[in-house]
């Protein structure tokens, strides 16, 4: 039964949600967790109490009270099809589950989680997830979101039923972004990473090594490899639209990566940047049909300014010195 993904909400979870929660993991352990090999079988899955009623004060107090837990539902209406939980601590940053009603999945809720988890872990952090070894749907899944295998297969007290066994899980690990000035050695990536902005501009590589040599462009680095970028130019006082301004010219995070905050922490580290005391303010332009890229500059203090000579939105933040 194909479901529309359009209909389906992802928000934080609220105490009255848990039952619909336990719904969730009881209808996807019965779906997904019998197996021969494992010796895992769909009655010892039922033995499992999922409306405990311990558990479901428990679980209701975390919601309500633990600022380092985080829970999020899937909503249909008004059915809880789905749920997310993540936690931080001072040690772990980790996710903590994923469910889907089977009848639900392969309509991105999954991806709308992840999103959601990794704003709120930060992208700067190394982030687990324990997942059932032999769950091999979800292993792809987390694979094409970052993950790697970190520890092979063990017996999990997190995973516990209520026979006795214990489910067999393997941790995966993502690491955390990091930012930094791009180097010279960068200049290659960057100028592929470039294409994917669809500019028709000329002397590319000239531009991004200019920006290298004056300490411009700022790059995103995960796990060894380079997932975006951000480059400002510097526009001086003759400039006919934008004058004594930094211009945030190019913002690029590769798709698997985006919605994980990783521009937020580009963005941010050009405004944290010491600019010369003739430059007043930030200043960017963008085509007035991304509403949501005008809504995500606004978080960072960006107001709109009028329109440039092409048509295109105008958006500047006075620099605080």
């Amino acid at each position: 039964m194909k479901m529309n993904s359009n209909t389906i909400k992802i928000i934080k979870a609220e105490p009255k949600d848990v039952l619909g929660i336990a719904e969730v993991k009881k209808v996807t352990w019965l779906a997904t967790y019998p197996n021969k090999k494992a010796g895992i079988t769909i009655e010892d899955l039922q033995k499992s109490n999922f409306f405990d009623i311990e558990k479901i004060k428990r679980r209701q107090k975390e919601i309500r009270e633990n600022i380092n837990r985080q829970f999020w539902v899937a909503k249909d209406d008004k059915k809880t099809v789905g749920f997310c939980g993540a936690m931080r601590e001072k040690e772990k940053y980790e996710i903590g589950a994923i469910y889907v009603l089977p009848e639900y999945q392969g309509q991105g809720i999954g991806k709308m989680f992840i999103d959601k988890a990794f704003v709120w872990l930060g992208g700067n952090r190394d982030i687990i997830v324990k997942v059932v070894s032999y769950n091999k749907q979800a292993i792809n899944f987390y694979k094409t979101v970052g993950f790697k295998l970190a520890k092979g297969v063990k017996k999990s007290e997190w995973h516990k039923l209520a026979c006795g066994k214990l489910l067999p899980e393997i941790e995966m690990l993502r690491k955390g972004v990091k930012c930094k000035l791009a180097t010279i050695n960068d200049t290659k990536i960057l100028l592929k990473l470039n294409s994917l902005l669809d500019l028709e501009e000329k002397n590319k590589k000239e531009k991004i090594s200019e920006a290298v040599k004056k300490k411009l462009i700022w790059v995103a680095e995960c796990d060894k490899k380079i997932v975006g970028y951000v480059l400002v130019r510097l526009f001086d006082k003759m400039h006919e639209q934008l004058p004594n301004s930094v211009f945030l010219s190019d913002l690029c995070v590769l798709d698997n990566y985006r919605g994980q905050g990783i521009g937020r922490m580009l963005v941010q580290k050009t405004l944290d940047k010491k600019y010369p005391k003739q430059y007043h303010y930030f200043s960017l332009t963008h085509d007035p049909k991304e509403k949501d890229l005008t809504n995500f500059y606004k978080t960072f203090g960006f107001k709109v300014k009028g329109k440039t000579k092409a048509g295109n939105v105008k958006l500047v933040k006075n620099i605080i010195v």
